[in-house]
């Protein structure tokens, strides 16, 4: 089974011509490691404190600036792949993930998404860019159908509303839906394109504030469900 790949956060900002990164924490970094925060890697050459000297754009990327709270993944050199995977896959047969991918448009962050008993999936993770927006957070007060939009979305009517949730398309890969009551109603939300065994079809909220579940959209136009609370999938 495949070792999980660490990471930490951005202790303040990152400016473009920073030599050093200063982390919330340097648990298992060593000298000669490759640190990715957004689309910029970089090569430690001294750890002192939570400050790590580094050599800033390596592997083809280029120095950005990134705001305090960012994520930072934490590779060594065989940790790395050269080129993308599609399709299926099993953790087993991987070292790490997820699996960073090194490539001249920056690195991409790819993880398996699933389980053993219905197959996983390759889903690109979406490490958001310094320039990008909040996640959204959309209000329901009525019946109807749930936006396919990466965010929170909120189930606000003041009755057991039918919800519908449609299945994604493959440019929709990555998407997470937080899909939560904030009335204490019996919701339901029919989802089209469930993976078997992931809240497939119906998922019926059970009338308490903040029961809700969370779902990803995989590379091969299904929906996963990542976390349930309070609600029952059938």
């Amino acid at each position: 089974m495949a070792t999980t790949l660490s990471s930490t956060t951005l202790a303040s900002a990152a400016a473009v011509a920073d030599g050093t990164l200063n982390l919330a924490s340097v648990s298992g970094i060593e000298v000669g490691y490759i640190l990715f925060c957004g689309r910029t890697a970089y090569e430690v050459t001294a750890i002192g404190g939570t400050r790590c000297s580094v050599v800033k754009g390596v592997l083809g990327t280029r120095p950005e600036a990134y705001p305090s709270g960012k994520r930072v993944w934490i590779a060594e050199q065989y940790d790395l792949a050269l080129s993308r995977k599609a399709g299926t896959g099993d953790p087993a047969n991987e070292v790490v993930l997820p699996r960073i991918v090194v490539g001249p448009s920056g690195p991409v962050i790819q993880d398996l998404v699933g389980n053993a008993e219905n197959g996983y999936v390759w889903v690109t993770v979406a490490d958001e860019p310094p320039t990008a927006k909040p996640r959204g957070v959309y209000n329901y007060t009525e019946p109807g159908a749930i936006q396919i939009a990466d965010g929170v979305h909120q189930l606000s009517g003041n009755g057991a509303d039918a919800m519908t949730l449609a299945a994604p398309a493959i440019q929709d890969a990555g998407k997470r839906l937080l899909i939560i009551a904030t009335t204490a109603n019996a919701f339901t939300v029919d989802v089209t394109g469930a993976a078997a065994g992931s809240g497939e079809n119906l998922n019926t909220f059970g009338g308490a504030v903040g029961d809700g579940f969370e779902v990803v959209a995989g590379n091969d136009a299904k929906w996963y469900t990542l976390a349930l609370n309070g609600v029952t999938p059938s």
